[in-house]
């Protein structure tokens, strides 16, 4: 079954308390703009907060070009596509070793651009991270229905009517109210 981004979109907007069904994500209508304004950064944002099985890629390292930084042998470039880095493996064939890999993730310039790097002491090197590739016809249930869930919080306070000052009518606490709605429990300042 294929899933789309309208789908779950949609899905998130009812539970938030919006009527409105859109067709497409790029119709131009408020909730479409609201929605997408947070659908990428959500999913990205949960990609991130867990190892999920079906966002894992493998790929072999490029080195930068430059110099590593003190205290590391090897500086290579951070894949454009990965949200988080898992583990860096050499790639001799010892994928199983039960010795880690140091590495850290930094910033430094390549050809003339700060970009992100990743520095290790292991040369010739592979990265296991988790991609932003992976498209909604490869989530598993739980991840979908989180998704829907945490784009739902965050869109409720926005989908709100306001009032004459430009303010929420659900006060401060519209917010909090979506989140409780999305089942997410943020407990209590103290």
């Amino acid at each position: 079954m294929t899933v789309y981004p309208a789908d779950i979109i949609n899905r998130a907007l009812n539970l938030a308390g919006c009527e409105i069904t859109i067709g497409d994500p790029q119709d131009g209508s408020r909730e479409s703009q609201i929605a997408l304004r947070q659908y990428t950064q959500t999913v990205w944002a949960l990609l991130r907060a867990s190892d999920h099985e079906f966002s894992r890629k493998a790929a072999t390292l490029a080195l930068s070009g430059n110099g590593a930084q003190f205290g590391w042998d090897f500086e290579y470039v951070y894949p454009a596509d990965c949200l988080k880095v898992r583990m860096v493996v050499p790639n001799n064939g010892a994928l199983n070793s039960p010795i880690p890999t140091r590495w850290d993730v930094g910033a430094n310039v390549i050809g003339g651009v700060m970009a992100t790097v990743i520095w290790t002491n292991t040369a010739s090197a592979s990265l296991v991270y988790t991609t932003s590739g992976v498209t909604e016809d490869f989530w598993n249930p739980l991840f979908t229905e989180t998704v829907v869930q945490y784009l739902s919080a965050s869109l409720a306070p926005l989908l709100s009517s306001k009032d004459e000052h430009g303010q929420s009518k659900g006060g401060p606490d519209g917010y909090a109210t979506a989140l409780k709605i999305a089942g997410i429990d943020v407990g209590k300042d103290s």
